[in-house]
């Protein structure tokens, strides 16, 4: 499925949303530094999905997302079964907001591997911006069932069950989420965050 890579209109996004994404922006560039793989060039001369991936994250390092987005598009093409591409394609996409066209890519990258965790925070980021809360709350609770710790995921899932009405779930997971900064987003630790991109394993 082809992605469409023009320029669209932004989705209207509350004061809550930029926070959350400008966090999420920040936790995708975090993510490239520690993904970018060595490669060497193919005696072919052609062009790698590696090498494309390579390519991707240094866009994104140096916040060059459109160039990044192509490249990471270029290695999913070659490599379709490569859940890191897909996830990187869905995660730009949602956090440039394009969610409706990040939520294939994402539901891809989590078919291949059902460990992602992050997979499942963008999607569920996806649905939420898109008014599927219902579902981003199953999203967001596969993400913490993965990752127990990761309390951004938390305080998303207690806005989202705010928006739908469940007061006693918004109140549940909002104690659950132990440290906040100033503006009442979790304070992430990116450093103990990981992103399984291997070989799916059987749960």
């Amino acid at each position: 499925m082809k992605i469409n890579l023009e320029p669209s209109p932004r989705e209207s996004i509350s004061a809550s949303d930029r926070r959350r994404l400008r966090l999420a922006l920040a936790l995708l560039l975090w993510l490239a530094s520690i993904c970018a793989p060595s490669v060497a060039q193919e005696p072919s001369g052609a062009t790698s999905a590696a090498q494309h991936r390579q390519e991707g994250v240094r866009y994104l390092q140096n916040r060059e997302a459109q160039k990044a987005l192509e490249h990471f598009r270029a290695a999913a093409q070659i490599e379709p079964q490569d859940a890191e591409s897909h996830f990187f394609i869905g995660a730009i996409l949602c956090d440039s907001g394009q969610s409706e066209a990040a939520i294939p890519e994402l539901q891809k990258a989590i078919e291949l591997n059902r460990k992602l965790h992050l997979g499942h925070y963008y999607l569920a980021m996806a649905f939420d911006r898109t008014g599927r809360t219902a579902e981003a709350i199953v999203e967001y609770q596969e993400a913490l069932r993965l990752k127990p710790e990761f309390q951004d995921a938390r305080y998303a899932l207690s806005a989202a069950c705010w928006k739908l009405g469940d007061l006693d779930g918004a109140a549940h997971h909002g104690r659950l989420v132990a440290a906040f900064d100033d503006e009442g987003i979790a304070v992430l630790d990116l450093h103990a965050l990981q992103l399984d991109v291997g070989a799916d394993d059987e749960l």
